[in-house]
């Protein structure tokens, strides 16, 4: 395998300019040097749009692309686009205001050679209110398919990969929530090798807004990521089964007590 091989990192960006400076910086400053840094500019209003060039004006690095075709995918056909132009043997993904450590992408590609597997999933520092809180988000767990529907837990920028076995599975499912969740989901299903690099690499902030909402879109996603599961329920063991069973009844009263 090409010691130099072309890492391509996607970041999306929509309504949320403020950290992109910052996010883009953090690639730079990687240890591995030989990467591509795919801005996907999501935003259809022109001023948004701006905002995000005048950022990148800031900016003298051939690796930066810049794509905006003033429409808005959301996150999952943004980063689909991202794919689609990405240059690199490998791929992973940063969102608008977080960071990379300096050492992510060269932690994360010695951990697929090393252990020779297709996907690397690592752990990260979750940010909220400018105070690191310790909670299960930081960690991944994507031990197996079945232990992933159950309690797994996968933020996109954990995900390292290769373009290959994203564009296997199909690459991210349009969803307008759990589009990380789904991805693994297809990832484990498909039999690709996935590991866990039990290291914090990137930093996470938290918004508001990821809470669970009870929105009509949000309930649209909770039930295609529950059909999604679904194919796989007799995978489950009978321990496994009762859980699944309760979890999705108790969400079921919340979105009914919410509709």
């Amino acid at each position: 395998m090409n010691n130099e091989a072309l890492v391509s990192v996607i970041i999306p960006t929509y309504k949320r300019a403020d950290g992109l400076k910052e996010a883009i910086q953090s690639v730079l400053k990687q240890t591995y040097k030989k990467v591509e840094i795919i801005i996907i500019d999501d935003n259809d209003d022109e001023s948004y749009i701006t905002k995000v060039q005048d950022i990148l004006n800031d900016f003298n690095d051939d690796r930066i692309k810049y794509y905006s075709d003033k429409i808005n995918r959301g996150g999952s056909g943004a980063r689909n686009l991202g794919i689609d132009l990405a240059d690199g043997e490998y791929i992973t993904f940063l969102d608008d205001d977080d960071l990379y450590l300096p050492n992510k992408i060269e932690r994360q590609l010695e951990h697929m050679r090393n252990q020779r597997i297709d996907v690397s999933v690592c752990d990260m520092f979750f940010l909220k209110k400018e105070k690191f809180i310790i909670n299960n988000s930081c960690y991944a767990n994507v031990l197996s398919l079945t232990e992933f529907i159950i309690n797994g837990n996968c933020f996109t920028p954990m995900i390292f990969t290769t373009a290959e076995a994203l564009k296997s599975v199909g690459c991210f499912t349009t969803i307008s929530r759990y589009q990380d969740h789904t991805l693994m989901l297809k990832l484990l299903a498909a039999g690709l090798r996935v590991s866990r690099l039990p290291e914090q690499l990137f930093i996470h902030n938290f918004h508001d807004g990821e809470r669970i909402t009870f929105s009509k879109k949000s309930i649209e996603a909770y039930r295609l990521r529950q059909k999604m599961e679904q194919q796989y329920y007799h995978l489950l063991s009978p321990a496994q089964k009762k859980q699944y069973t309760f979890k999705n009844a108790l969400m079921n009263s919340k979105i009914k007590r919410n509709e």
